[in-house]
């Protein structure tokens, strides 16, 4: 029953002019990204400051000046401020340098991930990871309006009554409609990040350089950068499966409500931060959704800016957060009249 249920929504789901819409414009960006990465490939940006935060600028010779240097301004610090974790992003510099010097390796070597930096321009691995960051963004979209539609768009057409008036239990109902959401999203990040695989392939020597990663502003280490795209690709795939249960939990809980059921969950995509720092929710790391769903942002050099956050805190907040609204979401629709 199952089964049934689940490839009539997702016939609908493949039928629908929505999945055009998000390929096209996911093309569209993803042809700009590359037509801005080989401008600046073209014009030789400078490896310094693609690999960010003054890294790039060190000679081997200077770790041991520079680690000196910044353990000095760590032991000045003032008590950290609610915002900016300026500890952290001393202390995983500090780790980073201690890595290169322990390891004989340039700042060259390695490409050290950042957020918002410029080594999409220079690697394969920064390339791919800013184009699943991109793809990912256009597929929560994409699920956020799927999942107000097949729920808040057919209870308003009386389409979801008639379904429950069928031999089928809402549990299966609710199930299809979720999984037949999660099975295109995925289909649509598979198909953008084979768009982006291509070109990396033809623009970068793809493997030529290992990924340095920091966890936690200490742990530091280093990966094939194949290893790196998949990581970034799963945790893409993390972040899509919380937000359609984030919105699904507000279809149920907003009465089903089209407009109600998709605002909350634009907001996060689009302000998530902004709200984060307004609202003052997120100082011990542990209430904050709309940062949890970006885990790959914790691998990255001074990705977080906030106090005590770290992965440690946010897969297991993030499970939280998954567990309370499907949770949620099938005992409220479970009793909902339609």
């Amino acid at each position: 029953m199952l089964t049934r249920c689940y490839k009539a929504e997702l016939s609908k789901l493949v039928r629908s002019k929505s999945i055009l819409i998000a390929i096209a414009v996911m093309i569209v960006l993803l042809i700009f990204m590359s037509i801005l990465s080989a401008v600046l490939n073209d014009i030789q940006i400078d490896i310094d400051e693609a690999n960010g935060m003054g890294l790039g600028m060190l000679d081997p010779s200077q770790y041991d000046a520079a680690i000196e240097i910044l353990e000095e301004q760590l032991a000045s610090l003032e008590d950290e401020t609610r915002f900016i974790d300026q500890r952290g992003q001393i202390e995983a510099n500090i780790a980073i340098i201690k890595y290169l010097r322990d390891n004989d390796l340039k700042p060259s070597d390695v490409s050290i991930p950042s957020v918002g930096g410029l080594d999409f321009a220079i690697s394969a691995s920064g390339y791919l990871n800013m184009s699943i960051n991109v793809i990912m963004q256009i597929v929560m979209f994409y699920a956020v309006i799927m999942m107000s539609g097949i729920f808040a768009g057919e209870y308003r057409d009386g389409t979801l009554k008639m379904q429950i008036l069928r031999p089928n239990s809402r549990s299966q109902i609710f199930t299809a409609k979720w999984l037949a959401v999660m099975t295109v999203s995925v289909a649509l990040m598979l198909i953008g990040v084979l768009i982006a695989s291509i070109y990396s392939a033809i623009a970068f020597k793809f493997g030529a350089r290992e990924v340095l990663l920091i966890v936690a502003n200490s742990s530091v280490f280093t990966v094939h950068e194949s290893v790196f795209v998949l990581m970034s690709l799963v945790f893409a795939i993390v972040g899509v499966f919380a937000m359609t249960m984030f919105s699904s939990f507000m279809s149920v809980i907003s009465n089903f409500n089209r407009a109600g059921s998709m605002t909350l969950p634009i907001v996060v995509l689009l302000f998530g931060d902004l709200a984060m720092y307004l609202l003052q929710v997120a100082y011990l790391g542990i209430l904050d959704f709309s940062s949890n769903v970006y885990l790959m942002n914790f691998f990255m050099l001074n990705s977080i800016s906030l106090p005590h956050m770290s992965l440690y805190s946010a897969i297991p907040v993030l499970l939280l957060y998954i567990a309370a609204f499907m949770t949620t979401s099938y005992l409220i629709f479970n009793k909902k009249e339609c």
